[in-house]
């Protein structure tokens, strides 16, 4: 996990600007997008990723997508296997 010490640090070095996010609010929503959760027993913005997001294991990172991108991910991987097994079906027809 990590932690927030000081958002408005954050904002003065412009350091959220780089994430496209112009108020704690919006990096925020894109954690959570990102499936991070908020460590609640914490006192500060502490957020963690239980799989994605795990020291001494950056390659891990490779792996993380947005709720949205997985959503498309796997339609496309449903929709293939579906055309897949139409062709196949579609082949066998026409073999018999």
């Amino acid at each position: 996990s990590f932690v927030i010490w000081n958002p408005e640090e954050l904002f003065r070095r412009k350091f959220l600007w780089k994430f496209c996010c112009f108020e704690l609010s919006h990096f925020i929503r894109n954690l959570h997008n990102c499936g991070f959760v908020r460590n609640k027993e914490s006192q500060h913005l502490e957020y963690g990723h239980k799989r994605y997001f795990v020291r001494g294991q950056p390659e891990l990172l490779k792996k993380m997508h947005s709720k949205t991108a997985m959503a498309r991910i796997k339609r496309r991987s449903k929709e293939k296997k579906a055309k897949a097994e139409v062709e196949k079906r579609l082949n066998d027809l026409l073999i018999k």
